[in-house]
């Protein structure tokens, strides 16, 4: 899943979320959306997160559903 992080406050957007989100240490809000992304030159429909706020840190519990945790 992509994470799409236009919609957060830009505060928030300076937090170096790159790493934060992949290994699942935020829990965020927002909607999702299938959107289009290429790869290797074609499109494809691919589930996309539209952050729009970040609630919290993540519990440890919740970390472990991450694909990096």
């Amino acid at each position: 899943m992509w994470v799409d992080i236009d919609g957060l406050p830009q505060q928030d957007k300076a937090l170096d979320l790159s790493d934060k989100l992949y290994a699942g240490k935020l829990v965020v809000t927002g909607t999702i959306e299938n959107r289009p992304h290429s790869f290797n030159g074609k499109q494809h429909d691919v589930p996309t997160l539209f952050a729009t706020g970040i609630l919290r840190t993540a519990k440890d519990s919740e970390r472990k559903h991450c694909s990096s945790g």
